[in-house]
């Protein structure tokens, strides 16, 4: 009888960490296409929830970033809050935790990813961590698995905490981020649960396909509204680019693409007025299917010469995501019971204190020594214009801006998305109102 309690008792002080509960399965044609179109539901979500939230305000986030974000708390989660976050990612039951596991690692190593834009000469820096109070420890396959992803921190002591964080990201974006963390000094902690906290942040400075010359880049008026304006530095440029107008959208649409034609950037006029009610309108029925139409009518477009005015955006955007992920169904990740058991292999109690978003991008005539296609301007309106390639077959000379060049002028509020074709990712979407 002694031997068997003994036995007993001896297996209960077993650790956790001895089975892993999570695994990298075989990847799967099925298992990227639903992780794309995950990617692409929530991308149009929090669009449309942010949107509506701060209504008329400039918008900026990472949908790609953030979503990167909250598969680490799925990869974590376990029970109900599994359950939770698999239908706030629109994952089908068909994919197991372990093929999402297994996609997002070959993404996170693979050359077509856009973690790997640098290449090309691109600035893109996309950062997310999950923070566990200390005490909460995680599992060592966990760490072996995401080396990058899971910390723990002292977050009990908020300058410590705060400190730590903006040391990780700052390193981690190359100093082009500076977190403002929203916890209070004072914060009244519950010391029977430990704390967590979802923190990413995003920057992009492109090189474009077709530069803006810096000469042409002049002062003009960009309207907020019907009557009011402000003063922008607004870039200009002609080249080959996907200009979409028509009946099925109340918007024209452009590509603009940048270096090596990987990402672009997709830009959203009004083509209605009143400009305001028709841009609210369109992103307050804003989905995934929405922005799949976009991309189809860019696809059936042939591109054509068009001269682009586009104002210079350097904008920086930080959000408490709580009310969002709220909105979006999430509710239940902020209150008790939350459980991150197959990331931490102990019986503490949880509590997710934040999901903070940092983002900042940085639209400048992206000017650079190496060029696939260049058309020279020597002034905005009796300009001399070359097109050249790397195929001399085609090597023409164009005298001034050809007449049927089509011309697009920003200088009203749009909407904007850059776009990784390769994955078929949204790496940023924004709303630019005003300067």
């Amino acid at each position: 009888m002694l031997l068997v309690v003994l036995m007993v008792l001896m297996s209960l002080v077993v650790p956790l960490t001895a089975k892993c509960p999570v695994h990298v399965a075989n990847v799967s044609d099925f298992g990227q296409s639903v992780l794309q179109q995950s990617r692409l539901q929530v991308a149009a979500e929090l669009l449309h929830t942010v949107a509506v939230q701060q209504s008329l305000q400039n918008v900026l986030l990472s949908p790609f970033t953030i979503h990167s974000a909250l598969l680490l708390l799925f990869f974590a989660a376990s029970g109900n809050t599994e359950k939770l976050l698999r239908k706030l990612l629109h994952l089908p039951d068909t994919v197991s935790k372990d093929m999402v596991v297994g996609q997002y690692i070959q993404e996170r190593n693979s050359s077509d990813s856009p973690y790997q834009l640098q290449e090309d000469g691109h600035e893109f820096y996309s950062v997310k961590g999950f923070y566990g109070e200390n005490g909460l420890n995680i599992r060592q396959c966990m760490d072996t698995l995401f080396p990058n992803e899971y910390h723990t921190i002292n977050l009990r002591q908020h300058g410590v905490a705060v400190h730590g964080i903006k040391l990780w990201i700052a390193n981690e974006t190359r100093n082009n981020i500076d977190l403002n963390l929203p916890w209070k000094t004072k914060q009244q902690l519950n010391f029977g649960v430990k704390s967590t906290a979802l923190i990413s942040a995003a920057y992009f400075r492109g090189v474009w396909f077709t530069p803006f010359p810096k000469n042409l880049t002049k002062k003009e008026r960009f309207y907020t509204k019907s009557e009011t304006f402000v003063e922008v530095d607004m870039m200009t440029t002609t080249g080959f680019f996907s200009l979409w107008s028509g009946g099925q959208i109340p918007m024209k649409i452009l590509e603009l693409p940048y270096k090596r034609r990987s990402v672009n950037m997709i830009i959203l006029l009004p083509s209605k007025k009143p400009h305001d009610s028709v841009m609210l309108d369109f992103l307050h029925s804003f989905t995934n299917e929405t922005f799949e139409k976009v991309l189809k009518l860019l696809s059936n477009k042939f591109p054509s010469t068009v001269q682009v005015r586009l104002p210079k955006i350097v904008t920086e955007k930080e959000y408490d995501l709580q009310q969002v992920l709220s909105h979006l169904g999430g509710d239940l990740l902020f209150g008790a019971g939350v459980r991150f058991q197959d990331l931490f292999d102990s019986r503490h109690s949880t509590v997710l204190k934040t999901v903070y978003h940092k983002v900042k991008m940085d639209v400048n005539e992206g000017e650079s020594e190496e060029k696939d296609f260049t058309l020279n301007q020597t002034s905005s309106n009796n300009s001399s214009c070359e097109l050249v390639t790397d195929k001399p077959i085609i090597r023409k000379k164009l005298k001034g801006i050809p007449k049927s060049t089509k011309k697009i002028l920003f200088n009203q509020p749009f909407i904007y998305f850059i776009y990784h074709k390769t994955s078929k990712t949204v790496l940023f979407s924004g709303i630019f109102y005003s300067p």
